[in-house]
């Protein structure tokens, strides 16, 4: 019996983690860079959409783009 709530207990925080997981809403930034150029980009992410700003070497955005996951 002692087992069984172990096991039960561990598949409930189980699926609960990987509900949560799957909620995910951040920011993700990285760094392109190339013999001439350097690009710094920044994605944010939440509710189904993601939002990409580009920004050149002084800080500028010069791009944006808004993508639709659905």
């Amino acid at each position: 019996m002692k087992h069984l709530k172990i096991f039960t207990t561990l598949f409930v925080l189980f699926c609960f983690t990987n509900i949560y997981a799957q909620g995910f809403e951040g920011e993700i930034e990285f760094t392109r860079t190339n013999y001439f150029d350097e690009t710094d980009y920044i994605y944010y992410v939440g509710k189904g959409k993601v939002k990409i700003d580009e920004f050149n070497k002084d800080g500028k955005i010069v791009g944006t783009m808004i993508i639709d996951l659905k």
